[in-house]
């Protein structure tokens, strides 16, 4: 098996609890990374002005379409 997504392929990124980023955001793949345990590491572009970040392939997701970019990019509201 081979990693499912390739560089420079737009995902939306699902952080787990606990983590910095709360909410699930757009970012762009800039690095494939080897397995860790059962799951592909790729390295993500989530801000263009900050630090890449690594993420488990289990925490990354195709866009399919627009409204699913949207989104990703709007900002989360609080109740």
């Amino acid at each position: 098996m081979s990693h499912k997504f390739s560089l420079g392929q737009a995902v939306v990124f699902t952080p787990i609890s606990g983590e910095v980023l709360s909410t699930a955001t757009r970012g762009t793949i800039t690095r494939l990374l080897p397995k860790e345990g059962a799951d592909y590491q790729y390295h993500i572009q989530v801000d263009p002005n900050g630090p890449a970040r690594r993420a488990r392939e289990n925490q990354l997701h195709k866009i399919s379409t627009e409204s699913q970019v949207n989104a990703a990019n709007a900002p989360s509201k609080t109740i």
